[in-house]
């Protein structure tokens, strides 16, 4: 009659002969891990699809540069033409 009356994660613990009244409290990772309940599967399954598909579109479509963000390197003077004379000995 008692298990009649028992919530989620009680019921009775039987140890031989003897019989104890018993509550378990899952932990939310523990929760995550072995929950039957079909309505937190489904939406499990949903957010790791959604998660797939967010990974794969990063994948396909690779970052961007704005005109803003994109710049040619400037050319580098030659050595001759760049460089100032040597300073006159004193």
């Amino acid at each position: 009659m008692v298990l009649l009356n028992c919530d989620v994660g009680q019921g009775i613990l039987f140890a031989g002969y003897k019989r104890v009244a018993l509550q378990v409290i899952a932990s939310p990772e523990e929760a995550r891990l072995i929950t039957t309940k079909p309505e937190e599967i489904l939406a499990k399954q949903a957010q790791v699809r959604d998660n797939d598909n967010k990974e794969t579109r990063n994948i396909e479509q690779p970052p961007t540069q704005s005109p803003e963000q994109h710049q040619e390197p400037s050319p580098q003077p030659s050595s001759e033409e760049g460089t100032p004379p040597p300073p006159a000995p004193s």
